[in-house]
């Protein structure tokens, strides 16, 4: 998929309060003095680094908004000639940009060109060290991502703190007081993998603070943090504010990252402000050897691993939507909860190793959350989707069409699904429908639900910039399947 090179909207100035701590993260002042925080090149471009990677760079348009930028990973760089590199001050300047209809060429010895999947946008250096010495890092930043193509056994602890200065996207009104400015009303979504999670709404402000923590579950070290923005509109689609990206190899290891991120738009959207993160990543590489694997397991595969199944889906997996079904469909945000991370990962290794699970006996099925969230990672980390990578584009063009046409292409792409996919859809959509049906008490609407299970039930096959801008659109249509499972399964 193309990626457009825009990008995130940031003010030029950054005040003190936006620099940050830890010692892994800098930034270069318009002298080539090293300082924390963000890299701001002469007051228009800015530079985002956690250790040795650049995460992206990005040119406001106009002080207060930004519709252009890069993410750096993937990127070709083409320089204009070939010279001597010497150190020098990593001060540029925007010169041109160009789409797929009309590439653009460095033209002079301090030019460089960063091009991705047809996009290309050319920097002019004031002199050819500087330019190396840019081309330089970009090249060594790219180098390091290759690096970390490697399954891991990972927990991320993530605090989604507040905003700063982010954009208006409610019109103002008129009020018996007089003219009322126009605000947002913004919360945060959160993507890791295929795991989702989400912030409460702040109402008309600009400079929200959520103070969200969650923990994720990581299992490759190449992919890739998300955290959008949207401002919430009742019985419409929720406005995009911006997005922050950071590659999981750009994080120092049991480091905590204390962050101002500028936010980054996607396709055309006009974007502006801060997102503040903390950020803490732990891992280790996964040497396991388990007997019966079924976590991370291919599902059409599973009953030649000699584990227990029943119509080929595992029987954990069965027994623990029976007691959900018989003792949390009041619980308030089932499934959104997270259970305790240790005892999910002590039960997973449990099982993979043939132990039985005993949901009603055991004192840790207490919490009702735990098994949720056992069962919310079993189909989180099958190695396909449960509509498997081919069908991600013809189901993402779903989104907006009409009920009708909707329903007929789900029941064709359900139907030439591989069986065990199949009975894993005949069991968990209407499971989560009659969560839904609960709702007015455990606050699980099949949105929400959407939320928490879409990156589940449909992903692409590799992960890109493109890709998750259509996550809105994966969102809406998982919310319609777990809405319609009678419409969709019925033979």
């Amino acid at each position: 998929m193309d990626v457009k090179i825009e990008l995130p909207p940031t003010e030029t100035q950054v005040t003190p309060e936006v620099a940050v701590e830890p010692q892994h993260i800098h930034r270069w002042d318009d002298s080539g003095c090293m300082k924390k925080g963000i890299l701001t090149i002469s007051g228009t471009h800015h530079i985002c680094l956690i250790k040795d990677r650049i995460l992206c760079c990005f040119l406001p348009q106009h002080l207060d908004d930004c519709k252009r930028a890069i993410f750096l990973d993937g990127c070709v760089v083409e320089l204009g000639a070939t010279v001597t590199t010497t150190l020098g001050a990593m001060t540029t300047a925007f010169k041109r940009f160009s789409g797929r209809s009309q590439p653009v060429k460095p033209e002079s010895t301090c030019d460089f060109t960063l091009t991705k999947e047809g996009w290309s946008t050319v920097y002019t250096a004031t002199t050819p060290e500087e330019r190396d010495e840019w081309v330089n890092a970009i090249k060594k930043s790219q180098e390091s991502a290759k690096k970390f193509n490697f399954r891991v056994s990972g927990i991320m602890s993530l605090d989604i703190v507040e905003g700063k200065h982010l954009a208006v996207k409610d019109a103002g009104r008129p009020t018996l007081s007089g003219w009322k400015e126009g605000k947002s009303d913004p919360f945060a979504i959160a993507f890791l993998e295929n795991q989702q999670e989400q912030t409460q709404i702040i109402y008309e402000n600009l400079d929200p603070v959520w103070n969200a923590h969650f923990n994720f579950f990581v299992q490759r070290q190449n992919s890739i943090l998300v955290v959008q923005v949207y401002d919430y509109d009742f019985g419409t689609s929720n406005d995009f504010m911006g997005q922050v990206l950071i590659p999981l190899s750009s994080l120092p290891d049991n480091e905590l990252v204390d962050m101002w991120f500028p936010v980054l738009p996607s396709k055309n959207d006009v974007v502006k402000g801060l997102i503040h993160l903390k950020i803490k990543y732990h891992f280790s590489k996964d040497l396991s050897s388990d007997l019966n694997p079924i976590f991370g397991y291919p599902l059409q595969d599973l009953a030649e691993t000699g584990a227990t199944c029943v119509g080929g889906l595992p029987t954990f997996f069965l027994e623990g939507i029976r007691f959900l079904e018989e003792k949390a469909m009041d619980e308030e945000g089932l499934f959104r909860i997270s259970g305790n991370h240790t005892d999910i990962m002590t039960i997973k290794q449990n099982i993979n190793k043939g132990m039985s699970v005993d949901f009603y006996n055991d004192t840790k099925f207490q919490d009702p959350h735990l098994v949720a969230a056992l069962l919310k990672a079993y189909v989180r980390e099958l190695p396909e989707p449960i509509f498997t990578f081919d069908n991600f584009p013809a189901i993402v063009a779903l989104a907006g069409q009409t009920e009708k046409h909707k329903i007929e292409e789900l029941r064709r792409i359900i139907h030439s699904l591989p069986t065990a996919h199949q009975s894993m859809l005949q069991v968990l959509l209407p499971f989560l429908h009659r969560v839904t049906q609960n709702s007015a008490k455990n606050k699980m609407t099949a949105g929400n639900l959407a939320i928490v299970f879409s990156q589940s039930l449909i992903q692409p096959r590799s992960q890109s910039i493109d890709s998750m801008l259509d996550t809105v659109s994966v969102t809406e249509i998982t919310a319609f399947m777990i809405s319609n499972p009678d419409k969709l399964l019925k033979d």
